[in-house]
């Protein structure tokens, strides 16, 4: 049997969905932590401080389509900004910071 465009579109917008739903849940639920934030000691904050809301865990999740849309350069970005944020970062008024001791 052989894929057509249709399923492979259908499979792509079916993974990118459960992605979205991981990222902003874990985000979410997790107070600003995914597994892999766990592993390496990090986690989200806002940058005004106030408690992650699920639309803060949402806009974060939404701005990873920008950074691929720019061709990742909206991933590059923590490179040169001074506060390390990457696009989804900017978009959602949040920051990465370290929980190590």
């Amino acid at each position: 049997m052989v894929a057509t465009r249709a399923d492979s579109s259908r499979t792509m917008g079916f993974t990118f969905g459960w992605a979205g739903v991981y990222f902003t849940l874990s985000t979410l639920l997790l107070r600003g932590r995914t597994l892999g934030k766990v592993v390496f000691r990090t986690r989200v904050v806002r940058l005004d401080g106030r408690p992650l809301t699920a639309m803060d865990a949402f806009a974060r999740n939404g701005g990873y389509a920008a950074g691929l849309a720019t061709g990742l350069l909206g991933f590059a970005r923590l490179m040169w900004d001074p506060n390390r944020q990457a696009i989804q970062d900017r978009i959602a008024g949040i920051v990465v910071i370290s929980t190590r001791r």
